[in-house]
C-alpha cells in the first residue's frame, strides 16, 4: 500500500477512532457524573490526570521505538532486527518491577499533592494502585503498538481502539448500572486493554512484523543509540506530561475537585476537536520519517507546508464551531447541571490553534533525530505550568483565566521553539512560513468573530435550536471560506475531484 493510502485510511480510521471516543463520553460523562455526583466523578478525574502522568516513566523508549523500526524495517530479515526487538521486550519488563515499586514507594503522598479531602485519600489511593497496574502491564508490551504504527499501519492500530473503547462503554454503562459505583471504571477500563493488546498482537502477527526472537539474544549496546535519543525523548515526553496535567491540577488545587469535573465536561468538545486535528500531524510524523531516511528532502519541506495549512484550516474551522454552539451543548447536555462560557471557549479555540501549530512544527526535531533544547523547553513550559498549582501568591477565580495562561506558556515556549527549528533544520524561508501562519490564523479570527456573533444573536432561543442554527449559519460561512482561503491546493483538488466524481456517478 502506497504512503498515500495509508495516510488516508490513518486519518479517516482516526477520525472514526476519535468520534467514538467522543460518543463515549457524551453517553457515559452524564450517567457517571448521576452515579458518583460532582465530588465521586470529580475524584475518578483526579485519578485519571495522574494514570496520564505515569507515561512519563516509559523513559521516552516508546515514542522511540517507532522512529528506529523505520530504520531497521528495511532490513528486517537481518539478526540485529530480532535482537533489537527481543531487547526492548526484557527492558519493558524491567521499567515495569521499577515502575511497580515506585507507586508503592509515593502512593501515600499523592491524595496530599493532588489536594484531595482526607476522607477520600483511601478511595483514592485504592483507585490508582488499580489503575496504575495497566500501565504496569503495558510497558513490555509497547512494541506492538510502535511496530504497526512504523509500518504505517495505523488504521489497524485505531481500529483496536475504537473497539477496546466500544466494550469499554459497554462494560462501564453495565456495572454503573448493577451498582459498582466508581470502580466500574476500574473494570471498565482493564477489560478494554485486554482486548486493545489482544488486537495489536493479532495483527503484528498477521502482518509477520515480528522477527524470530527464539535465537534472538538480549543486546544492551544495541540499544545504545536508541537509549541516547529516547533520554532526550524522556525529558520532552516528561515536560509533555507536565503540560498535560497542569491544567487539572490547577483546578484541583485553585477552584477545588468539582471544579475539576465542571471543566471536565465544558472543555470535553474542545479536547475532541483537539484530537480530531491532532490526528493529522500524528498520521503523518511516519511518512515524514521514512521521506527523510531516504534523503527525500525536498518532499520533507513541501508536505510540511501543506501539513501547516492542513491542520491549521482543520482548527480554524472546528474551533470556530465550538465557540459558536459549545455552551448551549453543554447547558443541553448536563441538563443545566454544569455552568460555562463563551470567553472560556475563546481562549480555549487559540488555545488549541497554537498548540496544533507547534505540534506540526516539532515534527522536525523528531524527524531529524536532532531534538536539541527542545527537552528543556517542554520542560520549561511544563514546570511553570505545574508551579503556578503550588504557587501561594497565584490565585484563579475562574476557568478563562486557566484557559488564558495554557495559551500563554504556548506562545511563549513550544511554539516559537518549533517554528524556529524548522526555519533552521529544513531552511524554509520565514516569508513562506510566516505566511502558511498567517492564512490560518487570519481564518481562524474571521470565524471566532462569526462564532461570537451567532452566539450574541441566538442567546435567547432554546438550546437546541441555538445548536442548530448557529451549527448551520457557521458551516455556510466557514466552509468556504477555509476551502478557497486557507486549505491547500492539493486536498482542495481531492475534494473537487471526489465531487465531480459523486456528480457524474449520479
Amino acid at each position: 500500500m502506497s504512503r498515500v493510502r495509508n495516510y488516508l485510511h490513518a486519518i479517516w480510521s482516526g477520525y472514526l477512532l476519535t468520534i467514538v471516543i467522543a460518543l463515549f463520553n457524551l453517553l457515559t460523562i452524564p450517567i457517571g457524573l448521576a452515579a458518583l455526583g460532582k465530588p465521586g466523578y470529580g475524584l475518578w478525574c483526579a485519578v485519571m490526570q495522574l494514570a496520564v502522568f505515569t507515561n512519563v516513566f516509559d523513559l521516552g523508549m516508546g515514542p522511540s521505538m517507532a522512529r528506529f523500526f523505520t530504520d531497521y524495517k528495511e532490513n528486517k530479515d537481518k539478526r540485529a532486527y530480532a535482537d533489537f526487538v527481543k531487547s526492548l521486550f526484557v527492558v519493558g519488563l524491567i521499567q515495569a518491577a521499577l515502575f511497580s515499586v515506585v507507586v508503592l514507594a509515593i502512593i501515600s503522598y499523592l491524595p496530599g499533592l493532588m489536594g484531595i479531602a482526607a476522607e477520600q485519600h483511601r478511595q483514592f489511593k485504592i483507585l490508582l494502585l488499580l489503575q496504575f497496574a495497566t500501565s504496569a502491564v503495558s510497558f513490555p508490551l509497547r512494541p506492538l503498538n510502535q511496530l504497526l504504527f512504523s509500518h504505517q499501519q495505523i488504521a489497524r492500530v485505531n481500529g483496536c481502539y475504537i473497539v477496546a473503547t466500544l466494550v469499554n462503554a459497554a462494560v462501564l454503562v453495565s456495572t454503573l448500572k448493577l451498582g459498582w459505583g466508581i470502580y466500574s471504571y476500574i473494570a471498565a477500563n482493564w477489560i478494554a486493554f485486554v482486548v486493545n493488546q489482544s488486537g495489536l498482537l493479532f495483527y503484528v502477527l498477521r502482518l509477520g512484523l515480528l522477527p524470530n526472537l527464539r535465537e534472538a539474544r538480549v543486546s544492551l549496546t544495541l540499544l545504545k543509540p536508541l537509549a541516547a535519543f529516547s533520554s532526550n525523548v524522556f525529558m520532552t515526553s516528561l515536560g509533555t506530561q507536565l503540560i498535560n496535567i497542569a491544567p487539572g491540577l490547577l483546578i484541583t488545587r485553585k477552584l477545588g475537585v468539582q471544579a475539576l469535573a465542571d471543566w471536565t465536561v465544558g472543555t470535553r468538545l474542545v479536547l475532541f476537536v483537539a484530537q480530531l486535528i491532532g490526528r493529522i500531524p500524528s498520521a503523518s510524523e511516519p511518512v515524514f520519517w521514512e521521506m527523510f531516511a531516504r534523503q527525500e528532502l525536498a518532499r520533507v519541506r513541501q508536505r510540511l507546508l501543506e501539513l501547516v495549512l492542513l491542520a491549521g484550516s482543520a482548527a480554524a474551522l472546528f474551533g470556530g464551531s465550538i465557540a459558536a454552539i459549545n455552551v448551549p451543548f453543554v447547558a443541553f447536555w448536563m441538563a443545566a447541571r454544569v455552568q460555562w462560557f463563551t470567553a472560556t471557549d475563546i481562549v480555549l479555540v487559540l488555545w488549541v490553534l497554537v498548540s496544533i501549530a507547534a505540534v506540526v512544527f516539532n515534527i522536525v526535531p523528531g524527524t531529524t533525530k536532532h531534538l536539541g533544547s527542545m527537552k528543556f523547553v517542554y520542560l520549561l513550559e511544563g514546570g511553570i505550568m505545574v508551579g503556578l498549582a503550588y504557587a501561594p501568591f497565584v490565585h484563579f477565580q475562574a476557568y478563562w483565566q486557566v484557559a488564558l495562561a495554557l495559551l500563554v506558556f504556548e506562545c511563549l515556549f513550544r511554539f516559537p521553539y518549533g517554528l524556529w527549528r524548522t526555519w533552521r533544520d529544513l531552511a524554509i524561508p520565514a516569508r513562506v512560513l510566516a505566511n502558511a501562519l498567517g492564512r490560518t490564523f487570519g481564518v481562524a479570527a474571521l470565524l471566532l468573530c462569526v462564532a461570537v456573533l451567532l452566539r450574541n444573536t441566538t442567546g435567547h432561543w432554546t438550546q437546541i435550536t441555538q445548536i442548530a442554527i448557529n451549527g448551520l449559519i457557521y458551516c455556510l460561512v466557514a466552509l468556504p471560506v477555509v476551502y478557497y482561503v486557507s486549505l491547500p491546493l492539493e486536498p482542495r483538488e481531492r475534494i473537487l475531484q471526489a465531487t465531480l466524481r459523486r456528480l457524474q456517478w449520479r
